[in-house]
């Protein structure tokens, strides 16, 4: 069964998929874009349309509860939406002192919440932004020195959490990094 819906919208930027449902981003203009709810078998089927304010969606993972994006602006690093009350119920994630890219990706544990930053601005190493879940305060920033131009993240959770990067460096490389005092950060090349 193919099911294809043609939207009126411009550039998908971020999809995600929750069991019978599409989450997905659409970069408009003017620093608005829109979050899309729609039935997964029925395309035409929007739930929800929720305008976040930013440049751009790059990310989008669910937790649950909640819905969390990752965005390109230039005040905030992310956004929590509630899944139940999604069009009231949502808190901007700032962007932390010292923090000068857009996050390009985002990710989760049972505690924590993860954004990367790419390492694109001269000078400048990839970042991973963690913050608490529950709380969504401000934790750390985790360095991935010799990382630039990093594209995602991905977590494995156990036995501990070791989240997984991607960069498309000269080779591109793949980055493990992990916490159990302090943090280890592995790379190696994909070539």
């Amino acid at each position: 069964m193919e099911s294809k819906h043609t939207f009126s919208l411009t550039e998908c930027t971020a999809i995600y998929k929750e069991s019978t449902y599409l989450w997905v981003a659409f970069n408009v203009s003017g620093g608005i874009c829109h979050l899309y709810k729609l039935d997964a078998y029925d395309l035409t089927n929007l739930f929800f349309d929720i305008s976040v304010t930013a440049t751009k969606i790059t990310g989008i993972i669910d937790t649950g509860s909640y819905i969390y994006c990752s965005l390109d602006d230039v005040t905030n690093i992310g956004i929590r939406i509630s899944k139940t009350n999604p069009l009231v119920d949502y808190t901007y994630i700032p962007i932390p002192a010292g923090i000068t890219e857009e996050a390009v990706g985002v990710t989760y544990d049972a505690t924590k919440l993860y954004f990367l930053t790419p390492g694109l601005i001269s000078g400048t190493n990839a970042k991973v932004v963690v913050f608490t879940l529950s709380s969504l305060a401000y934790s750390e920033t985790v360095t991935l020195t010799s990382i630039t131009d990093a594209r995602k993240i991905d977590r494995n959770t156990s036995p501990i959490t070791v989240l997984y990067i991607t960069s498309l460096n000269d080779p591109p490389t793949l980055t493990a990094a992990y916490k159990i005092i302090t943090w280890t950060i592995t790379s190696g090349s994909l070539t």
